[in-house]
């Protein structure tokens, strides 16, 4: 993997009301909830003075709504990249991250083989247009790119 020629920010977009509740969001369309508003305008103050060159988002409703916030701070325009889209978790969107969790700790508990080959499908959206990988909220976060 290469890495960027150049610094860039990844920002995660605001909470939303399935944040709040601990559920996969995945592709499903959720906007910002007020909290999630207040901050995407807190993250675009707190950026105000830097450099920054492109504003990049998903064309999910949250990512655009906290790029939007961010942008009208910086005085710049926000391009939509569907590269960047969050990932899509299929059967478990809107499920409780929670129990799917139990579920599976207690299903590989009861299995003669407690590995199940499957790979764990956290992972999230980011406004970048390139790869990296950050820490948020104690979950990892993994910006792509699509082929």
């Amino acid at each position: 993997m290469a890495l960027p020629s150049r610094p860039f920010l990844c920002l995660r977009h605001g909470t939303t009301d399935w944040n709040r509740q601990g559920r996969f969001q995945g592709l499903t369309d959720n906007a910002l909830n007020e909290a999630g508003l207040a901050q995407a305008r807190v993250a675009g103050q707190r950026l105000a003075g830097v450099a920054v060159a492109a504003i990049v988002a998903s064309p999910l409703r949250r990512a655009v709504q906290t790029a939007e916030a961010v942008a009208a701070a910086l005085g710049k325009e926000v391009s939509i990249d569907a590269g960047i889209i969050e990932c899509d978790f299929g059967s478990l969107e809107g499920q409780s991250i929670r129990e799917t969790m139990r579920w599976r700790r207690s299903s590989a508990a009861a299995s003669s083989s407690p590995n199940t080959g499957r790979r764990s499908a956290l992972c999230g959206t980011a406004m970048a247009g390139s790869w990296s990988s950050s820490i948020s909220s104690g979950r990892c976060i993994r910006c792509r790119r699509a082929p």
